[in-house]
């Protein structure tokens, strides 16, 4: 899934599970951010959203997370940053995608499964996939961030400064994207 695809999700009510992963760690928080806000946004936003880092995580504790019912909303936001699946070993890995799969059945949770840039061995896509981001993308609805390209960059650092009615010339907004 693309970014396009991802934006459609967040306008017309996501649903299941995620796996965010890539080199382009600003778009995943960016979506993370905009899926959460879609989710379990309004008043009472903060009882309707979890947020575990991989250090944090016991199966309990995710499931628990996902299955408590959400207060005063029709779904709640659950996101597990950066699991070790090194440190899970094979026993802890067939937990971790046995609890994956029932998670992603329980319908108001939303659940996002964020690896950070070099976090998550993901193989050589989509021709050669690895064999956890096979696993994983039996549950999880697979949106990968990559570098944008050079010209995707300088109209978006142009549509930024226009925004703003800053008025930069080409050569500056090359130097930035250069230089950044």
């Amino acid at each position: 899934m693309k970014e396009t695809e991802l934006k459609s999700h967040i306008k017309n009510g996501a649903s299941g599970g995620y796996l965010f992963f890539g080199d382009e760690d600003y778009m995943k928080s960016k979506y993370a951010v905009q899926l959460k806000n879609s989710v379990s946004g309004g008043d009472f936003a903060e009882y309707n959203t979890s947020i575990i880092e991989g250090i944090e995580y016991t199966p309990e504790f995710l499931l628990d997370s996902a299955t408590s019912a959400p207060f005063a909303s029709e779904k709640k936001f659950v996101m597990l940053r950066d699991i070790s699946f090194s440190a899970l070993r094979e026993k802890g890995t067939s937990t971790f995608l046995a609890l994956i799969e029932s998670i992603v059945q329980v319908d108001y949770t939303v659940f996002v499964l964020y690896m950070s840039k070099g976090a998550f061995d993901f193989g050589t896509l989509p021709s050669r996939p690895s064999s956890i981001y096979k696993k994983l993308t039996e549950y999880l609805k697979p949106v990968q961030f990559d570098y944008p390209t050079p010209a995707k960059l300088r109209t978006w650092v142009e549509r930024h400064f226009s925004a703003n009615h800053i008025s930069v010339p080409p050569e500056a907004v090359n130097k930035l994207i250069d230089n950044c």
